[in-house]
């Protein structure tokens, strides 16, 4: 899902005692394989043995490459992936940072949440040129960068947080075409951007919006085919039997009767 972040391996091994087929398999196990693991027990707290190891975290889509300093038990403690790149025998491991593909917003989401397990919906502004309505863009990346690191309860957090703010905000969504390309069938993430559509929620037209201001309500052009059935499928699932029924019987000829030209 999604781009995954670059990993290069090491220039040098360490101690250079290992075997190629034995690196082979550390890398298939702490790479390639870290998807199909079971996350680590996010509930507990990490037990913060080691205070003086810090980690950097870079966001390579940030305009100025911004790196954070991190904690290492934290970042190895919520993430798989993290955990088994800082300590492998790559690029990672040997420079003890970590090149994720995401913006300096994201990566701030990010780190909030490993070091409060929370994520303050107050901080998010309404958007600066569309007043009064809230982007969606910056939690939306979150959670599916929480998905390339298999981070559950981060993603779980970003859903609630967009779910409070949609409740009581008007909201701006993401490039649609994006978010589904990112994501696969069955991702509850785009279950939620099917309801967000189908339950006809703000929406603004970036192409547009940030320059002219044009708000609308529907606009088909940025909605991915596959979405569109979603969303047909969605009105199938709330339309009863009874109702499709009623809704056939009450149908006329005068709704299709082609008119006569004059």
């Amino acid at each position: 899902m999604g781009q995954q972040a670059s990993r290069v391996p090491a220039k040098k091994q360490v101690q250079n005692t290992k075997t190629t087929a034995e690196i082979q398999a550390r890398k298939e196990e702490g790479y390639l394989a870290t998807k199909s693991q079971t996350s680590p027990k996010e509930s507990k707290a990490p037990d913060f043995k080691n205070p003086a190891q810090l980690v950097t975290l870079y966001a390579s889509k940030s305009a100025n490459d911004k790196k954070l300093l991190v904690h290492k038990d934290f970042v190895c403690r919520y993430s798989p992936v993290l955990n088994a790149a800082l300590n492998g025998l790559f690029l990672e491991g040997e420079t003890q940072s970590y090149k994720l593909s995401t913006t300096d917003v994201v990566l701030d989401i990010l780190v909030q949440w490993l070091y409060t397990q929370k994520i303050e919906v107050d901080q998010f502004e309404p958007h600066p040129v569309i007043h009064h309505y809230y982007d969606l863009e910056p939690l939306t990346w979150a959670w599916i960068l929480g998905d390339e690191l298999i981070m559950p309860s981060f993603q779980n957090e970003c859903m609630k947080a967009m779910i409070a703010i949609k409740k009581y905000k008007s909201v701006i969504l993401p490039d649609c075409f994006a978010i589904w390309n990112a994501t696969s069938g069955g991702s509850p993430l785009r279950v939620d951007l099917v309801h967000c559509v189908f339950l006809t929620w703000g929406i603004v037209d970036k192409k547009l919006g940030t320059e002219e201001g044009k708000i609308t309500y529907f606009e088909p052009s940025f909605i991915p085919p596959e979405m569109m059935v979603a969303m047909f499928e969605e009105a199938r699932s709330v339309i009863s039997a009874t109702q499709a029924r009623k809704l056939n019987l009450e149908t006329s000829i005068e709704q299709f009767k082609v008119r006569e030209r004059k």
